[in-house]
Order: C-alpha cells, then sequence, then structure tokens
C-alpha cells in the first residue's frame, strides 16, 4: 500500500514539476505584455490549482520562490491521496 502511494505520489509530483516550470516559463515570456494569452493563463490555472484552491492569490503568486515547492507537494499529497482512494473503492 505505502508503495503504491509514494509512487502516485512522485507521478504527479513529477507532473507538477512540469506543469509549474512550463507555467512560469509562459508567464515570464509573457511579461511584457499587457493582458497574459489565453494559452498562458490556462496553463497557469492547471499547473498551480492546488495552491490557488488554499487561497493563494493568483496575482502575487510568483512574487515567492516558496510557491512552487509547495505545489509540487501539494500535487504530491493529491496523488497519493488519490491512491489511497482508488484503494479503498476497489476494496483491497
Amino acid at each position: 500500500m505505502l508503495k503504491s502511494v509514494l509512487m502516485y505520489f512522485f507521478a504527479t509530483a513529477s507532473i507538477a514539476v512540469l506543469l509549474s516550470i512550463t507555467a512560469l516559463v509562459f508567464v515570464i515570456l509573457q511579461s511584457g505584455y499587457a493582458q497574459p494569452s489565453a494559452l498562458c493563463v490556462m496553463l497557469v490555472y492547471l499547473a498551480y490549482w492546488p495552491v490557488l484552491l488554499l487561497g493563494w492569490d493568483a496575482h502575487d503568486m510568483f512574487t515567492s520562490f516558496s510557491v512552487i515547492p509547495i505545489n509540487i507537494f501539494l500535487w504530491g499529497i493529491i496523488g497519493g491521496l488519490l491512491s489511497l482512494s482508488r484503494r479503498i473503492f476497489r476494496g483491497g
């Protein structure tokens, strides 16, 4: 059981790393424009929805480096919980 939880934790954390870095690059590339593109907004909300769900302000998200590790950890926790829920609903 623990092996499955850790596997899901690291798998979702890896996805979070890719999404977070991609969103950060898009934000940096779009920083010179008056409004971000729809793709940039979509990537930020997709990558950082766990942090936004906790109440972090979207406008101040990239002013602190701690947001990215917290977001990756939250993605991992969600992956671990997903693994546990699959195990519970499968009856095993």
